[in-house]
């Protein structure tokens, strides 16, 4: 049993969810006599990291949350378009499936209409290089435009020279976002003083 589970952590970068233990025959309650031991540390939940494991909090956040996606300032750093990443982390949800309370209080929250919910979806690697769900840079651009009252404005524009810097431009993909988002008449005056 102790080297399946030295496996399946090896595996997972030291961070594993009971039902994937359960997969390879490792019981919930053998998850808790190891944690009680010792040998695991219980994070939250149906999660368990070793003990010498980083803490990867976006990660952690996306095993705890599946329908989060990581948006606005969280996005901008692991897009690369930030240089640090904000203090409280951001997602967005479909509107139809919003998380509980208490996760409200440890990360700002955005819905959309489940239909928008997707767009611009991408996997970027966190600073401990495990893979999380992200929007792209244009859909980060889009959002951080569409939420410029909850965002201070500097961000808004440092997002959008950093964007413009990078030399990976896709100005056709962003209009598309955009239109589809409904702020192609906010996103143009910024456009055309940076590009």
């Amino acid at each position: 049993m102790t080297k399946r589970l030295d496996q399946l952590m090896e595996r997972s970068g030291g961070i594993v969810r009971t039902r994937e233990a359960a997969a390879v025959g490792i019981s919930r309650a053998s998850m808790a006599q190891y944690a009680e031991r010792g040998h695991l540390e219980r994070i939250c939940h149906g999660i368990y990291a070793a003990p010498d494991a980083m803490a990867d909090e976006a990660y952690i956040m996306s095993l705890r949350y599946p329908g989060a996606v990581f948006s606005h300032g969280s996005a901008l750093y692991l897009n690369g378009l930030a240089e640090r990443l904000p203090v409280v982390p951001c997602a967005t949800f479909a509107a139809n499936r919003l998380p509980a309370k208490a996760f409200r209080q440890e990360c700002r929250c955005f819905s959309i209409a489940p239909l928008l919910h997707k767009l611009g979806l991408c996997k970027r690697k966190t600073p401990f290089g495990r893979v999380v769900p992200c929007y792209n840079a244009e859909r980060t651009i889009c959002d951080l435009l569409r939420s410029r009252s909850r965002c201070d404005e500097e961000t808004v524009i440092s997002a959008l020279k950093n964007y413009a810097a990078g030399g990976a431009v896709n100005a056709p993909l962003l209009a598309d976002y955009a239109n589809r988002l409904g702020i192609m008449k906010t996103l143009k005056p910024y456009m055309e003083v940076l590009l």
